[in-house]
């Protein structure tokens, strides 16, 4: 006898394993700063929404913001109001 083959859970087969689901957390992201920045009424920081949208065009998640102009509170609460809700 040869070894046994392992079915169903467990096993190397495609029985048992859930399909990888996508991480749109980059899109979400964006999608909950613009929002924030609406309810707000201010502008979207544009050099922000440029990184993000290239970020999402390179299948490349976002993993630093870097923010070199003069910032207004009020944005930099939109920004972290997103990140908190990002999933």
């Amino acid at each position: 006898m040869g070894p046994k083959k392992q079915g169903g859970k467990g096993g190397k087969g495609g029985k048992g394993k859930k399909p990888e689901e996508e991480d749109n957390s980059t899109k979400e992201f964006l999608l909950l700063y613009k929002k924030s920045c609406r309810e707000i009424e201010i502008p979207i920081y544009k050099p922000l929404e440029a990184k993000v949208n290239k970020n999402i065009e390179e299948g490349v998640h976002l993993n630093e913001i870097l923010i070199i102009d003069q910032f207004e509170p009020k944005s930099l609460k939109s920004i972290t109001k997103a990140l908190k809700a990002t999933k």
